[in-house]
């Protein structure tokens, strides 16, 4: 772990000097060789403008609907540097996945993204995916994504998944508890890199604001939700302090924290045992909230 760490870092240190586009290319180079699961088949599509895709595994155990959101601090990354993080999630929860390309800043700040998100899950529900059977999930930025956009529906007293992943999440955009410093010579993502990502994002004086720094969110009607943490990761405690908050106005909510992990340690499943432990355990969490009701894509 620590040499993968030390790799990332190095990468991160290049990276972060490079204009969003060039981020966006770097990354997308570094995608392509990863394997991708044969198990599982792709069917790409387009839902309101927004490039998406399927990810269906050959042997389903469940008729239900996994939503998936991609990180990247808002500004870079897509479904194809997520693809096999995204299949390998499909495979251990059984489902079929939705992943989609959300507009990213500078180009877009917010609300851009939040609005794609609601736009998405309006389509699932209009086309079959019951939200009493659909999860919604995502890593870094998209875990961000999927708690606030499941934050709006609830305060705008819309359909409401059945329950939420949150990998790595980013949850404050407005400060840094103690696990920012303590674990910045060792996590690969640090306050260096998110305070560019979030000065594309939005305006400082917004981070406050509940649908870009869910942790200042009314939890109250929260569906069931697991929130995984590297032990060694930046974002640790901002998570764990979620998981407090969640659970003090009775969400059902699952805090796991992995010793000596870094952020989304899920990206090294096939080499670190465990970051497919963790892909399992969200595969276990999925199937727990989803059931084998038919329905259409």
């Amino acid at each position: 772990m620590k040499i993968a760490s030390q790799l990332f870092r190095n990468n991160m240190k290049r990276v972060v000097k490079l204009s969003f586009e060039e981020q966006r290319a770097f990354y997308q180079d570094l995608a392509r060789p990863n394997p991708f699961p044969s198990q599982v088949l792709e069917s790409w599509l387009e839902i309101e403008g927004l490039r998406a895709c399927w990810f269906t595994p050959t042997r389903t155990s469940s008729n239900g609907t996994l939503l998936y959101w991609h990180g990247g601090g808002y500004c870079i990354c897509s479904i194809d540097t997520h693809k096999e993080l995204i299949a390998r999630l499909a495979q251990a929860s059984g489902c079929r996945t939705l992943a989609v390309d959300y507009r990213l800043a500078p180009e877009h700040p917010f609300p851009c993204a939040l609005e794609d998100a609601e736009k998405v899950m309006n389509y699932l529900w209009k086309t079959g995916h019951a939200p009493e059977n659909t999860v919604v999930a995502g890593d870094s930025a998209g875990g961000n994504l999927a708690l606030v956009s499941i934050l709006k529906a609830i305060a705008e007293k819309k359909p409401v998944p059945a329950a939420c992943v949150g990998i790595s999440p980013w949850v404050d955009l407005a400060s840094q508890r103690k696990s920012h410093t303590e674990n910045s010579s060792f996590d690969y993502v640090g306050p260096q890199f998110d305070a560019g990502w979030r000065e594309a994002y939005v305006s400082s004086d917004e981070a406050k604001n509940p649908y870009i720094s869910p942790i200042y969110g009314d939890f109250d009607q929260f569906p069931p939700l697991l929130l995984q943490a590297g032990g060694a990761e930046t974002l640790r405690d901002d998570i764990a302090e979620l998981a407090k908050k969640a659970d003090a106005v009775g969400v059902d909510v699952r805090y796991q924290e992995w010793d000596g992990m870094i952020h989304v340690w899920h990206f090294l499943a096939g080499l670190v045992p465990a970051g497919q432990e963790a892909i399992a355990e969200v595969g276990h969490f999925v199937k727990a909230h989803t059931s084998s009701r038919s329905q259409t894509q």
